[in-house]
């Protein structure tokens, strides 16, 4: 019995990990093709602009859901 519970969190688990991530992975694609369509950039520019507004942005999403 406590084999299939065990089981069934270790399935759990791993389900809501993929889920996560593929949530995130499609989260992360629409703020780029968002961003991208806003300025209409070439997507070279410096690196450390971008991860300093993706923080932000999440700082703002992580804010509105609390």
């Amino acid at each position: 019995m406590d084999e299939g519970i065990d089981e069934g969190i270790d399935e759990g688990i791993d389900e809501g990990i993929d889920e996560g991530i593929d949530e995130g992975i499609h989260e992360g694609i629409d703020i780029g093709r968002h961003r991208y369509r806003q300025t209409g950039k070439d997507r070279r520019r410096c690196r450390q602009t971008d991860m300093e507004q993706t923080d932000a942005e999440w700082e703002t999403h992580v804010g509105t859901q609390a």
